[in-house]
């Protein structure tokens, strides 16, 4: 593919005043890369997903007089995304409660988030025999997104004893590289039956075979589920300063697609835990509405959608403007 990927070597922000110095240079360092970079390419438009490093790249295109489409998947728009928004020419969002978080005239259009085709068409067999699992079995998937988080497999190491006492059931349990040996030794010693990953590139075929699935409440990991269609139990992770994930988990928790447990780290959260966990375990009719709730939040034309807008923002198209609370058509 004609993908070309250029390294930034911007840094965060940060408050402690002996970091400036690096941060500026940092910051500098960027707008003239991307400078350079946008003259060589000539660019017809610039997307921005958020974040800090968005920034450089937006204010140069603006200078240049290149239209910008800035992209905000989270419930809640960070700091970067609400700065962003006025230098934006449109923006487009995943959920329609972000619509008037955005306090400017830039027309704000509801898009959902785009994943991989495989979301919505992979199978549970093709799960099977991705992670070999039995057949005969229900699957409960344990995922804390690509890195993995301790939290929730802790939490799902204090349930052993008491998801050891369901039948029927396996686990997928996906670690993270960090937690990988930790967890596969306690599964082990459990006697539980399944399968421990540190990591899979296979996730439309894991979401394919699971019956229920604890996560975190990142957005892309939240537009998997919908796209596949499944009933989850959601941990945000708790330490973002606007409690973003919490946000996006009462998308799909306000829909009757969810359960939210939030992390606290004392052994309360692990019993609430685990009552959530086997109260679903043991409710295949519970879990079959969650997971029509949740396939139904899905968005399988986000990617063409947001393809389209850019097209015609980029003036290759013939753009039709859209009220700021309108939603991506099906």
């Amino acid at each position: 593919e004609n993908v070309r990927l250029v390294a930034q070597p911007i840094q965060p922000l940060r408050l402690q005043p002996w970091y400036w110095p690096g941060i500026g240079w940092s910051w500098r360092q960027s707008t003239r890369l991307c400078r350079s970079v946008f003259e060589e390419l000539r660019p017809a438009v610039v997307f921005a997903s958020g974040g800090f490093a968005s920034v450089p790249a937006v204010g140069v295109a603006r200078r240049m007089g290149i239209p910008v489409a800035l992209f905000n998947p989270d419930a809640i728009p960070g700091r970067a995304s609400r700065y962003l928004a006025g230098k934006a020419d449109r923006i487009f969002v995943q959920w329609s409660t972000t619509v008037e978080r955005f306090r400017c005239s830039t027309p704000v259009r509801v898009t959902g988030c785009p994943v991989r085709a495989d979301f919505f068409t992979a199978s549970r067999d093709m799960g099977l025999r991705s992670f070999r699992l039995d057949s005969s079995k229900k699957t409960l998937l344990v995922t804390g997104a690509s890195q993995g988080a301790r939290a929730v497999n802790d939490m799902i190491l204090a349930a052993h004893t008491e998801l050891g006492s369901i039948p029927g059931w396996q686990i997928l349990h996906l670690t993270g590289k960090r937690d990988y040996e930790r967890v596969a030794a306690a599964h082990d010693a459990s006697g539980l039956t399944g399968r421990v990953v540190a990591y899979t590139d296979e996730m439309p075929a894991a979401l394919a075979v699971a019956d229920l699935v604890v996560a975190r409440a990142g957005a892309s990991s939240l537009a998997e589920l919908t796209a596949a269609g499944r009933a989850s139990i959601l941990v945000p992770y708790p330490h973002h300063r606007d409690r973003h994930q919490t946000a996006n988990a009462e998308q799909l928790a306000n829909a009757g697609a969810a359960r939210i447990v939030e992390e606290t780290g004392t052994a309360s959260v692990d019993s609430t835990f685990a009552d959530v966990l086997l109260g679903l375990m043991k409710d295949q009719a519970q879990r079959e509405r969650m997971a029509e709730a949740a396939a139904r939040l899905g968005k399988p034309e986000a990617a063409r959608v947001l393809s389209r807008a850019l097209l015609d923002l980029a003036g290759l198209r013939s753009y039709e403007q859209t009220p700021r609370s309108s939603e991506a058509a099906a």
